[in-house]
């Protein structure tokens, strides 16, 4: 402010004709010199090197942004970021448990919403006016304030971008999210050999009927994704045990629940098929400690019988 003041002073007077000015435009200058005055005789204001270094830090990181590629964060005062909310159906795992992993893994809070509000709370939210924010299309969703997403490989990919599951490397990103897709694909196909005659109805109504199909699952299409993730993480160059990268990443977790699923409603075909590299995987995934955690918690729901899920 002081150096505007004499810039101002200077650009004013510098080479201006020396003549009486108005007693107006004299006052005026005048309390612009006091102020500049003020400013060089105030003392400085003393600064911690603590403080000093926090707000370098503030600049820097402004300045740059996150290393890691993703955007910074919103600011948030301690104590006051809202808990995530899952908006699922209550009583399964579903696609709702692939959301779940992904908080699990990375620590995150959440409050499982189906589980107090029930079918009705669920329906109201997601069809009824009880979403005031972005559209949702069907459950797993997500809302934090006014933010919600839905569509579980959106959810899982935004989910891990925030929490550190996701490559910083484009191209690895976009690898990650291709397994994605494919594991919904996946997800797809087993579940609607449950319900043949009837996509929408209980499996219990047409269990007769799906069994043919269910077999067709697991003897045409079962091997194939497993030969597919077989394939992946021999690929992966890194020789980590993972499938994308050095690192963890969301598509680790939605390939051990692909499965886990797998295991729980196809087993004899599941045991059948020689996939020893994705088998263990699915072991090391479901071994880190708080995957494991949560697999021995309240939290983690029984499997249910009516499809892959």
């Amino acid at each position: 402010m002081c150096a505007t003041l004499r810039s101002v002073k200077q650009a004013t007077l510098i080479g201006a004709p020396r003549t009486r000015l108005p007693a107006p435009v004299l006052r005026h200058l005048q309390q612009r010199r006091s102020a500049a005055s003020r400013c060089r005789t105030a003392p400085a204001r003393s600064v911690s090197p603590a403080a000093a270094a926090a707000a370098a830090a503030a600049a820097a990181a402004v300045a740059v942004g996150d290393m890691s590629g993703n955007a910074p964060a919103p600011a948030a005062a301690a104590g006051t970021e809202q808990p995530w909310e899952l908006w699922y159906w209550p009583g399964i795992k579903g696609r709702g448990e692939y959301v779940r992993l992904v908080f699990e893994e990375a620590g995150v809070p959440y409050k499982d919403m189906g589980q107090g509000a029930g079918f009705a709370g669920i329906m109201e939210f997601v069809w009824k006016g009880g979403n005031t924010g972005f559209p949702i299309r069907a459950p797993p969703a997500i809302r934090r304030g006014d933010f919600t997403l839905s569509g579980t490989p959106v959810v899982m990919a935004y989910l891990g971008r925030q929490y550190g599951l996701m490559p910083a490397d484009p191209a690895a990103a976009a690898h990650v999210e291709q397994l994605l897709a494919v594991v919904t694909d996946g997800v797809g196909e087993g579940r609607l050999a449950f319900h043949p005659k009837d996509h929408y109805a209980s499996h219990k109504t047409q269990v007769e009927e799906s069994v043919p199909y269910i077999r067709q699952y697991g003897e045409q299409r079962l091997p194939k994704y497993l030969a597919y993730w077989e394939a992946v993480l021999a690929a992966n160059p890194t020789q980590s045990g993972f499938l994308v990268g050095p690192e963890l990443t969301v598509a680790d977790l939605a390939v051990y629940q692909y499965m886990a699923a797998a295991q729980q409603h196809y087993r004899q075909w599941y045991d059948a098929v020689e996939a020893p590299a994705a088998k263990a995987h699915q072991a090391r995934i479901a071994a880190r400690p708080r995957i494991a955690a949560y697999l021995g918690s309240e939290r983690c729901l029984p499997w249910d019988s009516d499809s892959m899920m």
